[in-house]
């Protein structure tokens, strides 16, 4: 049976993860390097770790995610790296690193207020939850948390995080 003709982003939106898991993995191979587009690679991979992540997978969004910020540094795009801490906080929070999680999201907003690059719509869901989660298991201590990750050194985040994702996509 075919799928119907939505794109990735309607599939993740309408909670079809699975779908949209699929169809990003798909785009991932056709535009892998080093014939195929670095940028749009990444989109797909960013994305594809994202339903990754609602589908609990969390080893293969971990190693999507690292190829994705590995990618980002090379490219100095900062929108993705903000993506990839994002979503290194998501796993941080689901393996019980709450205060890692805070400071990742700290410091993903802040380069979002730096360079005016607002999240995929596709992605306000899993930030709500998570953002939510880590309030109720914080308290105060939450803000707090972000605030301290909002003034560290972003390269500091950066090395923090693809720390994490190296042990995560490790298993």
């Amino acid at each position: 049976a075919s799928r119907p003709k939505h794109g990735s982003p309607t599939y993740a939106m309408r909670g079809r993860h699975r779908d949209a898991e699929a169809a990003l993995g798909e785009a991932a191979e056709l535009v892998t390097p080093p014939e195929g587009d670095a940028f749009l690679h990444g989109y797909a991979l960013i994305n594809r770790a994202l339903q990754r992540f609602h589908l609990g997978e969390v080893r293969c969004a971990a190693q999507d995610f690292l190829s994705n910020l590995d990618l980002c540094v090379v490219q100095q795009n900062q929108r993705g790296l903000a993506g990839c801490v994002e979503g290194t906080a998501y796993l941080a929070l689901e393996r019980g690193h709450a205060m890692h999680a805070a400071h990742f999201l700290g410091a993903a907003a802040r380069v979002r207020n730096l360079t005016g690059q607002p999240l995929f719509r596709q992605w306000h869901t899993a930030h709500a939850a998570v953002e939510s989660k880590l309030a109720g298991t914080l308290g105060a201590g939450f803000a707090s948390a972000q605030k301290d990750g909002a003034v560290e050194r972003f390269e500091d985040i950066v090395c923090d995080a693809r720390a994490l994702l190296v042990e995560l996509a490790a298993g």
